[in-house]
């Protein structure tokens, strides 16, 4: 296939799906194709064509035309680097590390963005929150800052078996004032709807299976149940 066949290709066999479909509906309004004729061209079916067609108009009626073209404004460029350091921005995170710390750490590998960018990614994770921290994790992060051994970004991840506290519900603390960090609170708003069904009875009728530590009721409304 020789150059311009390719060139001529390219638009009458668009691969990707904006380009696509700008380029059927050029062939219906620009050429004035028939409806079987595109669909031959662009091998899909009418039923398909005429559904494009069809969002495109209301799109115009509405005066919210399809976007087929991306706007490209000046500025600056940051946004590129959020892909390159999200990972090391979670992970951070995890760590205990504040935002400024993030950034400090971020510089010493490298890779300089701004708190805006990784208060950017943290919301986007649903990580914008830090917990409280001790003062043995607080003076553990600024140890590896300031000899810029950081597990995971400078120097290589020590793989080391996480041990769960055993949980105890005697120790829970719900005093007035305090916060509890959580990325799945949301299932809270179910506890009233569980009270009026009246879960005790039905997991006591079906006999459901449970432990001393994890009883039935528990059991059935675990994650790992979901």
């Amino acid at each position: 296939m020789g150059d311009r066949d390719a060139y001529r290709e390219f638009f009458l066999q668009p691969r990707l799906p904006r380009h696509r479909r700008y380029e059927l509906l050029r062939a219906r309004f620009v050429e004035r194709l028939t409806v079987k004729e595109i669909a031959a061209r662009f091998d899909v079916s009418p039923l398909s064509v005429e559904s494009q067609i069809r969002d495109f108009k209301r799109g115009l009626e509405k005066r919210s035309p399809m976007p087929f073209f991306l706007n490209l404004k000046p500025g600056p460029k940051s946004d590129r680097k959020k892909p390159e350091v999200r990972e090391q921005v979670v992970r951070l995170r995890a760590r205990g590390y504040a935002d400024t710390d993030i950034r400090k750490a971020l510089a010493l590998a490298g890779m300089p963005v701004s708190v805006a960018l990784i208060d950017q990614v943290l919301r986007e994770e649903g990580l914008l929150g830090l917990h409280k921290r001790t003062r043995e994790e607080r003076e553990r992060v600024k140890a590896e800052i300031a000899s810029g051994k950081i597990p995971g970004l400078t120097i290589p991840q020590v793989a080391v078996p996480a041990i769960p506290e055993v949980a105890d519900v005697r120790q829970l603390d719900l005093e007035t004032g305090r916060t509890l960090y959580s990325r799945v609170a949301g299932v809270f708003l179910f506890v009233p709807f569980l009270l009026q069904v009246g879960l005790e009875t039905v997991v006591a009728t079906a006999r459901m299976v449970g432990t001393q530590m994890i009883p039935s009721r528990n059991f059935s409304i675990s994650p790992g149940r979901a």
